[in-house]
């Protein structure tokens, strides 16, 4: 009985996002992506200590 209604339930979920989807559809642009965001950074460098 549990497994029958979690399938009725999952089947009601998948149908109302595909409802959704058509009515919202992701963008039909493609995103734009900056390289630089993804390169890392040049490591700081770092001071040296002074010995006493």
């Amino acid at each position: 009985m549990r497994r029958v209604l979690r399938q009725v339930l999952d089947a009601e979920i998948e149908r109302r996002m595909a409802d959704t989807y058509r009515q919202q559809p992701d963008n039909a642009e493609p995103e734009v992506i900056d390289p630089e965001a993804w390169e890392s950074r040049k490591p700081a460098t770092r001071r040296r200590q002074r010995r006493r």
